[in-house]
């Protein structure tokens, strides 16, 4: 590969970008882990598409764990699991809102979006009230 220059830099800055981009969520988690749940952690959401990952954030730096999680709102760990390993494409909408109302509520680890927190609260808030059969799906 070194006797094709620009070939071996191509796969350098490709390893690079990857470890530069590990090295950043790494620096998050510890930031989230290691948060003063006393004081409120802005989660910064560029995009609606990123608000479920934000739900996982928000539990961490309330430090929730799975386990806990599951049993505040009644159903089992691996269910728990199973939402934050497929960044929630498996819960129902209704399981969202249960998610978040619950992490809203611990009033730790509040979701702030570029405008504010207040909007990311009103909008769940919301979407509470409308009646949705249990099994409602995003996908």
């Amino acid at each position: 590969m070194k006797a094709e220059p620009e070939r071996w830099k191509l796969h350098r800055d490709s390893y690079q970008s990857q470890v530069d981009e590990l090295k950043s969520e790494i620096s998050e988690y510890e930031r989230l882990i290691n948060c003063d749940i006393s004081k409120p952690l802005k989660i910064q959401i560029d995009s609606l598409n990123k608000l479920l990952n934000a739900l996982i954030k928000a539990r961490l730096a309330a430090k929730i764990s799975q386990q806990e999680l599951a049993d505040i709102l009644g159903i089992d760990e691996e269910r728990v699991q199973e939402y934050e390993d497929t960044d929630y494409q498996c819960a129902s909408f209704v399981e969202i809102l249960e998610v978040s109302t619950t992490l809203i509520a611990t009033e730790a680890g509040l979701i702030e979006s570029a405008a504010s927190a207040s909007i990311v609260i009103r909008f769940f808030q919301k979407l509470n009230k409308i009646p949705m059969a249990k099994n409602a799906s995003l996908s």
